[in-house]
């Protein structure tokens, strides 16, 4: 039996060991809930990281690894190149992918994502266009500037007969929507189309764009010292503000000086390709060069240029969509690039002939304002009187990769023969045709004909 001393000593410990046993549960209690809360914060953190774009850019980006995967309803045609762009044609929300198969022409296949079901979208039809110039179709696509759709032009060779469609986003389809028909050369002004801005597949720069990150190939990883990352963005930011301030310094100064300023992207592309961005066929289709290269400047935004005639004898305005600059090393480094330009129109001419681009200007000067402060200007040599007599009797080396020997000292002449690069020539006359183009007579293997000087001093490569 216990004393009642021994019953207090007991109901004590009892009371002890209940406020031990009760402390201990609501520490279990407190870290449990600490720790779902840092789970739960970590998770709403994890669920922060990927934005709508990020899915977006990453679902595109799975497309474009795997571009001659897709059925472009060509025949299986073979592939010069892919290229893609980001557009938005079902509102500004949510961009859409371009998928561009370039052959003989374009065949383009549309990708969009579904942000409900976070999946992506691929639409069956593919959209063609370009120039053919064995069926004289010829199309051209745009995006429109109230993000609803594409503006697709189609004319059919011969007849001339154009019609001009609107391609939007429908219930899951693409619907087709015939906003005007008749004669090309009487096709009204849209002021609702923009030029599509084509990037290879191999330059993610318009998905990084999207997403303000950088996009890796597939398996590849992206993470990098926190600490590492924001020192470079803020470098990048001091150095890219400095750019810019120097850019804006350049535009100033050259349109102070009365020269044009323009914002658009330089382009490398061959004969070929130069009719496909400007949805014509072949004009000189008996003596043209398939593979002779430009050096095409496309506006960002056509606009009416005024500019001197071939001869130089008068001034015209015409609303301009791309020009041709002259060839060097320097401008082939901004191939694919966009850029702002100055350019001389004093040194600008719309040309008279067949010669590409078709009815665009050529200008003999320019310069990319690009901030840096030496090699942006690029001019090209005048052929003038002066420039005939230094080269009629000399020995000359042609530059271009096939150059045409013509009968006579035109562009619509008969091809005689075909010279490679490297070929060794002697001028024996000239022939100034404008400031832009001038002719040399020249004898090779016993023939005698006429090539272009441009084919000579590089400006054709």
């Amino acid at each position: 039996m216990f004393s009642r001393k021994g019953y207090e000593v007991m109901f004590k410990l009892s009371k002890a060991v209940k406020k031990i046993a009760l402390l201990s549960i609501v520490s279990i209690l407190a870290l449990s809930l600490g720790a779902c809360k840092s789970q739960d914060k970590e998770t709403k953190e994890e669920v922060k990281v990927e934005s709508l774009n990020e899915k977006i850019a990453k679902a595109y980006s799975q497309v474009l690894d795997k571009a001659d995967k897709y059925d472009y309803q060509d025949e299986g045609k073979e592939a010069r190149e892919y290229e893609y762009a980001i557009v938005k044609m079902d509102g500004e929300k949510i961009p859409q992918l371009l998928l561009s198969k370039n052959s003989e022409l374009r065949y383009v296949r549309v990708f969009s994502y579904n942000e409900k079901e976070e999946k992506l979208i691929e639409f069956s039809e593919a959209i063609v266009y370009g120039a053919s110039g064995r069926s004289g179709f010829r199309g051209a696509v745009s995006t429109r500037t109230d993000y609803n759709g594409l503006n697709y032009i189609m004319t059919l060779g011969g007849t001339g007969q154009t019609t001009l469609e609107k391609i939007s986003i429908e219930n899951g389809q693409l619907k087709h929507e015939t906003k005007w028909e008749g004669r090309y050369d009487r096709m009204p002004n849209d002021d609702t189309s923009q030029d599509i801005v084509w990037s290879k597949i191999s330059d993610k720069s318009q998905l990084e764009k999207l997403t303000g990150k950088e996009i890796t190939p597939a398996g590849e990883s992206t993470s990098k010292n926190n600490k590492q990352a924001k020192e470079s963005d803020k470098e990048l930011k001091s150095t890219a503000g400095s750019n810019k301030e120097k850019v804006q310094a350049m535009i100033r100064e050259e349109k102070n000086a009365g020269r044009l300023v323009l914002d658009g992207k330089i382009r490398i592309l061959t004969y070929m390709q130069v009719l496909e961005v400007q949805g014509i066929d072949d004009p000189n289709p008996e003596h043209s060069n398939p593979n002779e290269e430009y050096i095409i400047f496309i506006l960002a935004k056509p606009q009416k240029i005024t500019a001197r005639s071939s001869g130089g004898m008068h001034m015209t305005t015409r609303q301009v969509k791309v020009m041709c600059l002259p060839d060097s090393d320097y401008v082939r480094k901004y191939d694919g690039k966009n850029v702002t330009i100055s350019v001389d129109l004093d040194e600008t001419m719309f040309p008279s002939d067949v010669g590409l681009p078709l009815g665009e200007p050529i200008s003999a000067s320019f310069k990319i304002l690009d901030g840096s402060p030496n090699g942006q200007t690029t001019k090209k040599e005048k052929a003038d009187s002066s420039l005939a007599s230094k080269i009629k009797n000399t020995d000359q080396i042609v530059r271009a990769k096939n150059t045409n020997m013509r009968e006579e000292h035109s562009k619509n002449s008969a091809i005689l023969k075909t010279l490679l690069s490297g070929t060794e020539v002697h001028v024996i006359d000239t022939y100034v045709e404008s400031p832009e183009r001038m002719w040399c007579k020249i004898r090779y293997e016993g023939v005698t004909g006429w090539i272009s000087y441009n084919t000579i001093n590089g400006s054709i490569k």
